[in-house]
């Protein structure tokens, strides 16, 4: 497999926000970059497009989570604080909060 570094995940993320790209919500895990969650699967794909022009192999889809957690990224289980101390009650995804303040 080709590789991808830390930077370029950091200058994707740079990227997707700066371009207002709408962020999908297809995987419960979300990865911590510059203290913002981005899904996990989304970022590393767009990154590897971006760098490779192609769609990110198979193998590398079916372990993302170890992959990034090698460049040196948090992964989130976003799932887990919905049910984490009422984080729901407000209907609004809470995260981020929660990170923020070590819950």
């Amino acid at each position: 497999m080709k590789s991808i570094t830390k930077e370029q995940i950091e200058e994707t993320a740079r990227r997707v926000d700066a371009e207002g790209i709408k962020l999908t919500k297809d995987t419960n895990d979300r990865v911590l970059v510059n203290g913002k969650l981005y899904p996990l699967a989304f970022l590393l794909e767009e990154c590897y497009k971006e760098i490779y022009g192609e769609d990110i192999p198979l193998q590398v889809r079916l372990q993302r989570k170890k992959y990034i957690e090698k460049l040196g990224f948090k992964v989130v289980r976003t799932a887990t604080s919905f049910f984490f101390l009422g984080a729901s009650w407000s209907k609004k995804d809470q995260t981020d909060r929660f990170i923020k303040y070590g819950i």
